[in-house]
This record gives C-alpha cells, structure tokens and sequence, in this order.
C-alpha cells in the first residue's frame, strides 16, 4: 500500500475529477488524454509531446510521460529514471523495467541485465530465460540445472528462450535424448511453431523430413495409411509416434488399429507412451476401452493431465479403487486439488474407509466453493445460508478508492478503456490481504464495474463478503423475465454471473454479445422465434432485448434436455448435441457427469453456474434443493444413440 507523494497527489486529483464528472475542463483533458495515445499508437512523436504539456495535472499524467519516454528511447534516460523514481511501484515502472531488461537481453547486455533483473523473476518467462543464460555464461551450474528443469516442465517457451538452450545444446548440458523428449511432448502439445525451434537443436541429418512431418500434422490418417513400417532411426519413430497420437485425438478407435499394426516394431517406452495417449484420447470420447489402454500402458510415467483422464474413466463407470489408484499416482500439486480431493474422499467412503473419507471432506468442507459445497452437505446435509463475515467500513473504502493504482483503474473506467482498468486494477490489488480486497470490490461494486468486483471479492480468503461475490444488479428485469418463463431466478443469475459478470455491452472475441453472452446467429433464431424483426439488425446487446432472448433459450434448452439444469447449462456454452451426447448408457450423478465433460472450458463452466446458482438461491432466501440435488441425475442417453 506503500506509494510515493508523486502518485497520492494523482490520486487525489483523480478524485476530484471522479466528483465532478460533467466539468468542461474534465472532458476536454480527457479529450486531449485519448489523443495523446492515439498519437503514441500511431508514432506522431511531436503531436504527442504538444499534446503533454496540456496534461500536467491530469490524473493518468504517468501514462503520458510512459509515452513520451517509450516513444523518445535511450535520449529520455534521465526522464526514465526520475519515473521510475516516482511511481516505483505502478504498473507502468514495471513494464519499463521489463522492457529495458528485454533490450539488455537480447542486446546479450548481461552484466546491466543481471544488476537490473534482481527481484523480476518468475513474473515473465521471457526474462527468466535471459536471466538464465546470463548466469550460464558465467558458468554457474546452478543455472545450468534450472534451465534443464525449465525445459523439461515448461509446457510452452517464448521463443527467445530458444537462443539459451543452443548454447546449452553446444555445451553438451543439453542432450540429443533432452531434444527428442522436448520434441515428443511439443508435438503432443501441438505447439507447431516451438517444435521447429526444437527441431533445430538436432543435428540435420537426424531431424525428421519436413514434408513427412507436414503430412503427419495435416492428415494423420493417410500418413498412416502410408506406413508399413515405423524405421529404425528415432526421427521415424517419433513421427510414426506423433501421427498416432495425433490422430487419436479425433479417432482413438482407428488410431488404435494402426497401432496394433505397428505396435512390434516401437521399443516397449514407446508402446507405453502411445498406450497412454490413446487411453487419454479415448476417455475423453467416453470410449470404454479408455481403461484398457490405461491398463496396457503399465508403469509408464503418466502426466497429470493424462491421469487425471484416467481418473475420469474409472469414475464414470464407478471404478472407486482404479479412481484412487490414478490420484494416488498423481503430482502432489495436481492431488492438492479440491476436485481430486472430493473425489478421492467419496472412493474412500464408497470403499468403506468412513474415516479417511470424513477428514477430507472435513477440510474441503472449509472452502467456500463447488466442491466445498458438496463436501459440506456429504458432512451435514440441509440448508445453510450464505455467511457475511466482513463488511468494509466507509473509511477503509475511501482509503482504497484513493490508492493511486485503483484510482486509475477507476479513471479508465471512466474512459470506456476497460482492457487498461482491469491491468491496472489487477496490479494495483496484488498483496492485498482480505479487508482491503473486500473494501477494494466495494468501490469497484459502487461504480457499477461488477466484473472487477466480483474478481476481487472471489480473491478473499478468510474474510468473505457474498453479497460482492454474488451481486444483483437489474434483478427486476430478470426476476420477471426467469417467473415468464418458468426459470429458477437463481439459475439465471448463476449463468450470467459466469458468462458477463453483468456487463451489459460485453462481446467475447467469439462474437457473443450482451448480459447473456447470445452468438449473432442464436440471437437472429431467436428473435424469428419471438417476433423481434429489429434485433437481427442491431445485435441482441440492449438489456430487455438480450434478458428476453436468452431466458428464452433456456427455456428450449431445458424443455428439450428433460428439464436438466446440469445438460442445460452445458448446451448453452458447448451445444445441445454435445450436451446430449456426452451422457453415458446408464443414468449418472450430475457431478459425475460434470466431471467428466470432456471440454474444460466447459466442465469448469457448469460447474461454476452450477455452484452460483446454489449461492444465489441461499441469498434468495430459498431453502431449496442443496447443490448435489441441483445436480440430480442425468438420464441415460438413448439406446439408438449408443
């Protein structure tokens, strides 16, 4: 909370501009702000230092001299560093840290790199690369080490970093084995552009063709079709291994066949590797043979998202004991997670361990959360209302809203310039502790700017306010809308919570518009349905307009998915086929069912409308069903469809 004299008189400043929105001299700095960064974005230097000098008191003045600076480069040095001298803390001295120490990085500058990186690392890989590289050029092992680890645990590298690990490469600290394991998991990842930074730490004549490789990325299958043997040297191996992995992800059935086919003539690692990957492949088909191939993989090293998969598997078809075998097998972080630990407790209560089953739902239970919850109703079923625990005094409030970051944040607000509030917002509120997170959201929540609000709210961890975390705004429009159409209020609330945090005029880079998230295409369906002629012309961004049409797909939904709030929910983000077809041949718990979706967008969705909606409905005041009855059971999926 520590800042400098320069920012609190920005601050205050801010404030007084925020009281006293419609002054003429406030629009016009405002204008003159806009056009100073349209003319740092468009390169006009001299517009931009004109423009500066009408801007002395303006409440985002840093910003202007960023510009200035960024725009003038090594002749502003001293201007650069009376800013960093000024606003130490901000966002803004961050960033030009970071950019003078990705200059020195790339410039090979590595003594200034190393005496201007002290307490940057781990914030950006790029830089960590470069740090790593410094010390390895001056021969610490210590570095060597952390960089052989980074590139074996990184799931993607900048591809700066790809200049360390030649040199490493030439050392011989970096092994050819190093390269082709680096190669197999950038292949699976499919990271196309890394793998040929990979490629090219092989010795040429060992890499795989280029037009093979193409062929196996583009169209698996006839690559395949092509191939009556897999070759005896590592690059042919690796290929072969690449395309039917790759084609198992569409096809796990037919990329099992090819390698049954070739399955003699790969080393039993490899075998092991394929197994495991066609396993993966074919539990998120919800295929049965996923356990089999699981099975057949044996003691191979398995990834956490592969045995997280395997995890899945067994729980669908309520395999309790091969559901713990695959979470005992899992990292320690990955096992730490609420969802394997819910998981883990209800195999040990299935399997008649009633006392490891209730210690860890006892401390999941704590959490205030989707599996909190259910942890809690296995413990204590009934209903619970909804705790407020702290609720921030107005003088702690004020004390936030003047905090120099915040009051930027808020000014972009202002601006309409919400992609510059959220990052300055979010660096203004790291290392906050939880009364000042909770205060914080308030100024957020009274400037109407829910999203960050409740982003704050969400961050508390032992003081907790509900009614941040799970605001009502416009609830007269949608209360009525929800008893038109037979909703449940608290559903509704719970899905828009997750698809806008209620901002109104929200559009995903999809193209989903409004409060309801509604594609173009769904909202012109719609509005044919309802009779809204106007609507396929302007988009369904109005509040009445997009509330009516969304309620109103729900309400198809639901009558078309045997009004299940678990398939419904997954259909609006994912698709009603797929809703549909991702039911098993029995009927399942809906939090099986929510578990093994095999979409993580849309898993972590459902379960989060789903855990609003419990919350919303405790705020409501309705003592309804408890989440793992929201949850119900899903029916079967059709026989004809199996």
């Amino acid at each position: 909370m520590r800042s400098s004299w320069a920012e609190r008189l920005g601050a205050i400043a801010l404030v007084c501009a925020l009281l006293q929105p419609g002054a003429a001299f406030a629009q016009s700095a405002d204008e003159r702000f806009l056009a100073a960064r349209e003319a740092f974005q468009r390169g006009q230097i001299g517009r931009l230092d004109a423009i500066a000098t009408g801007l002395q008191d303006y409440p985002l003045r840093p910003y202007v001299l960023y510009w200035q600076i960024r725009a003038h480069g090594p002749e502003w040095s001293a201007q650069a560093a009376d800013f960093l001298a000024a606003y130490p803390d901000s966002l803004l001295a961050k960033r030009l840290r970071n950019d003078r120490l990705r200059q020195q990085g790339h410039d090979r500058a590595f003594a200034a790199f190393l005496a201007d990186y002290h307490g940057v690392g781990g914030e950006d890989p790029e830089l960590d690369c470069y740090a790593l590289e410094a010390r390895s050029e001056r021969g610490e092992d210590a570095a060597w080490a952390e960089a052989r680890a980074l590139w074996q645990e990184a799931a993607n590298l900048p591809d700066t970093c790809y200049r360390l690990y030649a040199g490493l490469r030439q050392r011989g600290i970096l092994t050819e084995e190093d390269v082709w394991t680096r190669l197999r998991s950038t292949l699976a990842a499919g990271h196309a552009a890394a793998a040929e930074h990979v490629l090219a730490l092989l010795p040429e004549r060992r890499r795989p063709a280029p037009r093979a490789l193409d062929l196996a990325a583009r169209n698996p299958l006839r690559f395949l079709e092509r191939r009556k043997v897999v070759g005896t040297e590592r690059g042919d191996r690796e290929l072969v291994s690449f395309a039917i992995e790759h084609l198992a992800r569409d096809l796990p059935e037919t990329a099992g066949r090819h390698f049954e086919r070739l399955q003699a003539q790969f080393p039993p690692e490899d075998r092991a590797f394929l197994c495991a990957q066609i396993g993966t492949a074919s539990a998120r088909k919800h295929l049965p043979a996923a356990l089999d191939w699981f099975r057949r993989a044996g003691r191979a090293q398995l990834t956490d998202r592969q045995l997280g998969w395997r995890a899945r598997a067994a729980l669908r078809v309520g395999d309790w004991e091969g559901l713990r075998e695959a979470i005992a097998a899992m990292s320690t972080g990955e096992m730490a997670q609420p969802a394997w630990r819910y998981w883990l407790a209800r195999a040990s209560a299935a399997q008649g361990q009633g006392a490891e089953a209730r210690a860890l739902m006892l401390v999941l239970s704590r959490e205030h959360s989707y599996y909190g919850e259910l942890a809690r109703e296995e413990l204590e079923p009934g209903f619970q209302e909804v705790p407020l625990t702290y609720r921030p005094s107005q003088e702690e409030v004020q004390a936030i809203a003047a905090h120099p970051g915040i009051a930027r944040a808020l000014k972009f607000y202002q601006l309409g310039l919400r992609y510059e509030a959220s990052l300055e917002w979010r660096h203004s509120i790291r290392g906050f502790e939880d009364a000042q997170l909770l205060a914080a959201a308030e100024v957020a929540s009274r400037q109407g700017w829910y999203e960050r609000s409740i982003d704050t709210a969400d961050r508390t961890r032992v003081l907790h306010d509900f009614a941040l975390r799970f605001p009502v705004p416009f609830r007269e429009v949608l209360r009525n809308n929800a008893r038109e159409l037979g909703l449940d209020e608290a559903w509704v609330f719970g899905l828009i919570r997750q698809e806008s945090r209620f901002v109104v005029d929200a559009r995903s880079t999809a193209g989903a518009m409004g409060l309801m998230q509604i594609m173009p295409a769904t909202a012109r369906w719609l509005a044919g349905r309802l009779g809204l002629v106007s609507v396929a012309r302007g988009g369904p961004v109005a509040l009445d307009t997009n509330v009516s049409l969304g309620t109103y797909y729900l309400r198809k939904l639901l009558d078309s998915l045997d009004n299940q709030p678990v398939l419904a929910s997954a259909a609006y983000n994912a698709g009603i086929s797929r809703a549909r077809e991702w039911r098993a041949p029995q009927p399942l718990e809906g939090a099986v069912y929510t578990e093994t979706i095999p979409f993580t967008e849309t898993r972590d969705y459902v379960r989060k409308v789903m855990g609003n909606t419990f919350y919303y409905a405790r705020m409501f005041g309705q003592p309804g069903p408890t989440l793992k009855q929201r949850l119900g059971m899903v029916s079967a999926r059709p026989a004809a469809s199996n």
